[in-house]
């Protein structure tokens, strides 16, 4: 019995994704079906069966896992991911090819294109194709019957639209992965020729044709055919209202359309002057992880998941990837979202799967909200973009030699310790451990725990800010990272990208915030804290609410509040008689939406603090300031305020490093917006190390420079308390 339990448990093959809804269900019945075809196929060969196990991981999450627990043996044999990581999960060594048989058979099996799309520079398989997504034509069947033709049908139908408040056609505007139907239309490509071994990437994303592309869709919104700022967050309101004719969009937006299934329908996209609008197509792979502990039983699973494609396509509309199945009568058994994937393949091209694909998305989505949101210029918008990506290609410092450093760390670390047994000798510490042995000892494991949670850490991100990482390594540079950043060597200290004008932005925006929150506070508490006030304590829960509520949430609340075409701020103002103000497409205005959100966030802490110390007011003190004809200014100045400001103190120092550090807010809310000047230095670390091609070293150098800055802050702040302590209380006037 236990050694069929031990067979079982080494034959069961992992698997990670990150699908839910209705594609997770219809993944967990494609799993059912895939186990009982593996157990029927094991018994028929006296084996033991292989066995499917799934592990759903959140997307944003997914892709660091894997690049944390595979090369540590502790990952999944088998996992789901789109294609666009590939080349930089081959590098890392994440990857296992298919075997070559494998290989050859299902290269004829599935459809033109989804295989070239992971397999590699040396001409291996890396993944099973398991679906693609591309962009399709949605279309409200009200306001457009039959799939237009072409985009002059759009064009002719805007002014009707016009008239009743919306638009022909809606997508994301700020979305270079939106925009790739017109730039592949103008016949536009990401990258010229093929490069020789070791030249830079030679990007195309900002040449004649696609410069056409960006001119064109300019066009489009001055004619007030599509809106200027429209996310993919709020199309499908404006699309159930009635407000967009069609949408360009891809599968996933059929789940978020809260209207009758005979009230839209979905085509094939448009043409555009007689060649048909294409998307960038994503395949999603069925990988073989380096981590697996029995390639052959993941290969197995991994075919028997693919053969059962019938129910992810009717259950999760997932467009299935062998050619059998797009052949009659399968093909009519399709639902039509399906269907109208396989053209969005024919006339679509397969997004890139080389590294350097990452670094495109950024530059050219900001050119895009630049000139489409706020209408900037298009040459000046291309000039910058072109910059940026100059930047975000540019090679990683040279390797330098780490042996002068090792010894200087050897010297400081030496004298450290000399200095600290001499320390130790003049303050007698080994007879004070000797007295104090027991309360140490319980203290002992609270030590270990800050050791192993705060200062392992740190030390490992001061040490990771001195190297750069590259090709799945790292090459100690010394302090290029900090030289780069301080010397403003990629933008000058004015760019909204550079590290001083983030610095700034970032000093402003805890300034800012943290006075709004002690002022706001401090002033609820003292109305909270006045005797007979009537509901004081529905009043103290309702207002300790917007802190109980995660902060996330209410950062996305708050950003659909503040929405250009739906956020009910807009609606108000429009009530009144106002225009509806575009909040991310300024400086101030997007600043703004941030500091109210975070204000909202923060305020209450500052409340209960305030409201404890003032509740620790001796009554005699009011009593005689009462007495002796004290106002209420001046009894809160004299009587209140010396017992609070002690308790504030630490207050606003917690404050100012929750705010310094407030991602949630920026990230969720302006989104940097515009142009990354709302960004502060933690979100533009993120970016550095997740959104600019793994940019680690560079992101550390900023994590260890907000260290630096807030450690010097707090000393200056607790060092003012503790001159403050030395004078002494201050005498209590009446």
């Amino acid at each position: 019995m236990n050694g069929a339990l031990l067979a079982a448990v080494l034959a069961s093959v992992t698997l990670w994704h990150s699908y839910q809804g209705a594609e997770r269900a219809a993944l967990e019945a494609s799993i059912a079906q895939a186990n009982a075809q593996l157990a029927r196929e094991a018994q028929a060969r006296g084996e033991a069966p292989v066995r499917i196990e799934s592990l759903a991981i959140p997307f944003d999450a997914l892709h660091r896992k894997l690049e944390t627990a595979i090369p540590r043996g502790h990952g999944p044999d088998l996992f789901l991911a789109a294609h666009d990581r590939l080349g930089d999960w081959a590098r890392l060594g994440l990857l296992r090819p298919l075997p070559e048989a494998v290989a050859a058979r299902w290269r004829s099996r599935v459809l033109p294109g989804l295989a070239e799309a992971l397999t590699d520079g040396r001409g291996r398989l890396l993944a099973f194709p398991f679906t693609f997504k591309g962009l399709v034509l949605y279309r409200n069947r009200q306001l457009v019957r039959d799939a237009p033709p072409d985009m002059a049908a759009l064009e002719a139908l805007a002014p009707a639209m016009r008239a009743r408040g919306g638009w022909a056609l809606g997508y994301d505007t700020g979305s270079f992965f939106f925009h790739a139907p017109f730039f592949l239309a103008h016949g536009a490509r990401v990258f010229a020729e093929p490069p020789e071994r070791g030249d830079p990437p030679p990007f195309a994303v900002f040449d004649r044709r696609a410069r056409a592309s960006y001119a064109y869709v300019i066009g489009l919104a001055e004619r007030g055919v599509i809106p200027r700022e429209v996310s993919s967050a709020t199309l499908a309101r404006l699309f159930e209202a009635g407000r967009l004719a069609t949408v360009i969009s891809g599968p996933w937006f059929a789940g978020q359309i809260d209207l009758p299934a005979d009230r839209w329908a979905v085509s094939a996209l448009p043409r555009l002057r007689g060649r048909r609008l294409g998307s960038f197509v994503t395949v999603e792979g069925l990988f073989v992880a380096a981590s697996s502990r029995d390639v052959p039983a993941a290969v197995r699973a991994a075919q028997a998941l693919l053969d059962a494609w019938r129910v992810r396509a009717r259950r999760g509309l997932q467009p299935p990837v062998l050619r059998s199945a797009w052949r009659a009568p399968e093909r009519a058994a399709l639902p039509p979202l399906v269907a109208a994937q396989e053209r969005a393949l024919a006339h679509g091209r397969v997004t890139p799967n080389r590294p350097e694909m990452a670094l495109v998305w950024e530059p050219v989505g900001r050119l895009l909200k630049e000139t489409l949101w706020r209408g900037e210029p298009l040459e000046p918008a291309l000039a910058r973009a072109r910059t940026a990506l100059a930047i975000a290609s540019r090679p990683p410092p040279p390797a330098r030699d780490p042996a002068p450093w090792l010894v200087v760390a050897g010297v400081l670390l030496l004298g450290a310790c000399g200095w600290a047994l001499v320390r130790a000798r003049r303050l007698h510490l080994v007879d004070r451990v000797r007295r104090e042995r027991f309360p140490l000892l319980m203290s002992l494991p609270a030590a270990v725990a800050v050791a192993l949670l705060v200062g392992v850490p740190l030390l490992t991100g001061v040490v990771l800010s001195l190297f750069a990482h590259v090709d799945g390594g790292f090459r100690f540079v010394g302090w290029a990272n900090f030289v780069d950043l301080l010397g403003s060597r990629s933008y000058g200290p004015s760019d909204p990208l550079s590290f001083w004008f983030t610095l700034g932005v970032t000093v402003l925006w805890t300034a800012v915030n943290v006075a709004l929150h002690v002022t706001i506070g401090l002033v609820l508490a003292l109305a909270l804290a006045r005797t007979g006030l009537r509901f004081g304590r529905l009043w103290r829960v309702l207002l300790i609410l917007p802190w109980a509520v995660p902060n996330y949430i209410t950062a996305l609340v708050w950003r659909g509040l503040f929405d250009t075409q739906l956020g009910a701020i807009n609606a108000l103002l429009g009530l009144a008689g106002l225009e509806p103000v575009a909040w991310f497409q300024r400086f101030w205005t997007a600043f703004g939406a941030n500091v109210v959100t975070n204000t909202w966030l923060g305020f209450p802490f500052m409340m209960v603090v305030a409201l404890g110390a003032l509740q620790s007011v001796p009554r005699e003190l009011e009593e005689v300031a009462r007495l002796a004809g004290a106002n209420r200014w001046q009894r809160f100045r004299h009587v209140e305020w010396p017992f609070v400001r002690p308790a504030l103190v630490p207050a606003v120092l917690l404050g100012s490093v929750w705010t310094f550090n407030m991602f949630n807010v920026i990230y969720l809310v302006s989104g940097g917006e515009p142009g990354g000047a709302t960004e502060i230095l933690i979100s533009e670390a993120y970016k550095w190390a997740f959104e600019r091609r793994m940019r680690y070293g560079y992101a550390a150098a900023y994590a260890v420079l907000i260290f630096a800055i807030l450690l010097l802050y707090g000393r200056f702040v607790l060092g003012g308390r503790e001159r403050d302590a030395a004078v002494g209380p201050r005498e209590v006037r009446a």
